[in-house]
């Protein structure tokens, strides 16, 4: 695995919005991570530790050097989304979702391919549905922090965490919906649910 792919796996990590390594500095390899600015920084540390060290890398956490992004409020307003079509095609162990969504005067449409896991079935649909999103403006830009399906108080659910940004405003959205068809759909709509959070 090249530094590339384990940074792009560090940035998958909650928490974590952009992650660089340096593997071959004359003194020792060394990790830099922007975070949240609610995430706990020795907790990420002590996992970033156990992922590169999954992946054949042994780094000391003390060459780990994290710094926070400021918390700041979204001040922009996009329009209320509402999922109008999902459509999964699968081939060579990938799976590609693409989302429509709709508002009462647009239709946008976003499309992500994954692996064709169950986790990768979600993150696909998700950023699908994040991707339909930012075509209703281009000052908007949804990335996806994460997505997992979890027992809710008895029911399945799938809930996402978003990173969005307008200008400069950016903000943290929790997103969940409970898992009645399939774990694409309610991904993707988690999705559009995290989004509302901050919509006016």
């Amino acid at each position: 695995m090249t530094p590339g792919d384990a940074a792009r796996d560090l940035e998958r990590l909650p928490g974590v919005l952009a992650a660089t390594l340096f593997l071959d500095t004359p003194s020792a390899p060394r990790v830099y991570l922007a975070i949240t600015a609610e995430s706990d920084p020795d907790a990420l540390r002590r996992t970033v530790t156990a992922l590169l060290e999954d992946h054949g890398y042994r780094i000391p956490r003390d060459r780990i050097h994290v710094g926070h992004a400021p918390a700041r409020r979204l001040t922009g307003a996009l329009p209320r989304a509402t999922l109008d079509r999902l459509e999964v095609h699968r081939s060579e162990n990938r799976v590609e979702c693409s989302v429509r969504i709709r508002t009462e005067t647009h239709t946008t449409y976003g499309a992500s391919s994954e692996p064709d896991t169950a986790s990768g079935r979600a993150r696909a649909a998700a950023r699908a549905a994040l991707q339909a999103a930012e075509a209703l403006d281009p000052d908007f830009r949804f990335g996806l922090q994460g997505v997992r399906p979890l027992d809710l108080f008895g029911h399945e659910a799938v809930v996402v965490l978003v990173d969005a940004s307008a200008g400069r405003g950016h903000a943290h959205l929790p997103g969940a919906a409970l898992l009645d068809q399939s774990v694409e759909e309610a991904a993707a709509l988690a999705a559009l649910h995290a989004l509302r959070g901050w919509v006016g």
